[in-house]
């Protein structure tokens, strides 16, 4: 019995997708710029987020949504992945603790794109994030 529970523990950790990796920076780019196509963001609104300046418009909000998605990091059912998000920071360089991405978690809301956007702007405001997360 032990063994099949155990059996199944694994199957479900392996099937959950724990291979997944922080992407590295060139993968990053790729995605937002892939991202900036696919939700039309302007090339005002592109220039100000290469700043690490994020407008408050629904364009940046759906490429904020899409970057987070594409990197693996948010689901429109669940909303950020607080483990892989974590993650995904510290290999940028920036420092975050768990317990900040929880408290930048926001509430569940029909808009996903605001939804992922309001989580993004409470993070950039943490003390560890002193640096791009795309470079």
């Amino acid at each position: 019995m032990k063994c099949s529970l155990i059996c199944f523990l694994l199957v479900f950790a392996i099937a959950s997708g724990s291979d997944w990796e922080p992407k590295g920076n060139e993968e990053l780019v790729s995605i937002r710029d892939e991202c900036f196509k696919l939700e039309n963001v302007s090339e005002e609104s592109a220039a100000k987020i290469l700043k690490n300046e994020y407008p408050d418009e629904p364009s940046v909000h759906c490429y904020v949504r899409c970057t987070s998605a594409k990197v693996g990091t948010w689901d429109d059912e669940a909303g950020p992945d607080i483990d892989r998000t974590l993650r995904q920071i510290q290999k940028s360089g920036n420092t975050i603790t768990r317990e900040e991405l929880v408290r930048c978690k926001p509430e569940k809301q029909e808009n996903k794109c605001l939804w992922a956007y309001k989580g993004l702007m409470c993070i950039l405001k943490s003390e560890g994030i002193k640096d791009d997360l795309i470079k």
